[in-house]
């Protein structure tokens, strides 16, 4: 975990006090004391996630949707991260510089309007706001940088209630695994905490807004992303067995594990596992299957086509991919057969095998590519 202080400037123990269960470690970035010559630059904070990967990190400095603070004592407008490294007059200081596709991380900010859902104008600068992407967009469709989920406000901050909302935010952090549901529940302990009843009327004042600030911070990602709280597990000796109109899925540690089947129309289901299976009756066995649970790697089945006609043009990622009239001894055999105009991307980690009875008519294409994950 990195905490990031520009102008609330938090000490070690004020981060503890925000994550006192769930980091081990908390490295304070830019603790610039009042007098000292040092004042960190965007460029060096960007460095410094990209060559020491991290899981979280926590910004708390000024905002807008272009860019944040990373500087509080000297000249902060040369001092702070933008969305991009061309929408600023720093350099190497945008978010696209982090490099870190290998080791995607998470932020979470109490900084102002960084990822409006609305317009805002602000100061005449409406223009400005609106040049680029915001920081949170640029986080999460970046290419080959940035992570799966950033937490920040949709408007202004708050100081006091914005860092109320935060220690909720750890609090539910040490109750749930998902990221949507981390972020539901703290606005419900913050409520539950710091908002207005009979019993708490004295916490009711101009610096405390619970409600306000449970409405103003959001997450852009997705909800279901499931964060590691510790080292993940790999999945022993799983077993898929597919007919002609099921999968079965079976293996040890596997209880209450989520396996996940999508098939070439894109149609997906998902089921526990119970009793140390789960079966899709009635699906089409030429489906990826993949396994997955909190503190687990995910676990992608071999991908076993035959016996199929695929009439429509799709993306697959696999392990090991095995294509041809008889791959499955499970399954009634048939060609497996890709008409013109279909193409067919598979991604693949492992092997592809393109066996007899495989067949790419004129006009379609299938294209192989290996993954570099």
């Amino acid at each position: 975990m990195v905490l990031h202080g520009a102008s609330f400037c938090f000490s070690r123990d004020s981060s503890q006090y925000h994550y006192p269960m769930i980091f081990n470690f908390c490295e304070i970035l830019n603790q610039t004391k009042e007098g000292t010559n040092y004042c960190p630059t965007g460029e060096y904070v960007i460095n410094r996630l990209h060559s020491n990967p991290v899981g979280y990190v926590s910004l708390q400095g000024h905002g807008n949707p272009a860019q944040i603070s990373v500087s509080n004592w000297l000249d902060t407008t040369k001092h702070r991260i933008a969305t991009l490294d061309v929408a600023d007059d720093e350099i190497n200081n945008g978010l696209d510089k982090l490099d870190n596709r290998y080791s995607p991380f998470i932020i979470n900010s109490l900084a102002c309007n960084i990822i409006p859902f609305n317009k805002i104008a602000h100061d005449n600068a409406q223009h400005f706001y609106h040049r680029y992407i915001n920081l949170g967009q640029s986080f999460t469709l970046g290419y080959n940088y940035g992570g799966p989920a950033f937490l920040g406000n949709t408007n202004s901050g708050l100081k006091r209630s914005s860092s109320n909302l935060e220690t909720c935010f750890a609090i539910s952090f040490t109750h749930y695994s998902k990221i949507g549901e981390i972020e539901a529940f703290s606005k419900e302990i913050n409520i539950a905490r710091y908002g207005y009843n009979e019993n708490n009327s004295s916490l009711v004042s101009s610096e405390n807004h619970p409600m306000y600030v449970n409405m103003v911070h959001n997450l852009m990602g997705d909800p279901e992303f499931n964060i590691w709280t510790a080292i993940p597990s790999t999945y022993n000796d799983i077993s898929v067995m597919r007919t002609n109109n099921s999968i079965t899925v079976s293996g040890v540690n596997t209880e209450n594990a989520i396996v996940s089947v999508c098939c070439n129309s894109g149609v997906v289901r998902r089921k526990p596992v119970v009793n140390g299976s789960a079966t899709f009756p009635n699906f089409p066995p030429n489906s990826t299957v993949m396994v997955y649970q909190h503190n687990h790697i995910p676990y992608i089945a071999p991908l076993l086509i035959q016996n199929s006609i695929i009439s429509n043009s799709q993306y697959v990622i696999a392990g090991n991919a095995y294509l041809g009239r008889n791959v499955d001894p499970n399954r009634s055999t048939g060609d497996v057969i890709l008409p013109s105009g279909v193409n067919y991307e598979l991604e693949f980690t492992g092997e592809v095998v393109l066996d007899a009875g495989t067949e790419v008519q004129h006009g379609a294409t299938l294209t192989i590519v290996p993954s570099d994950y």
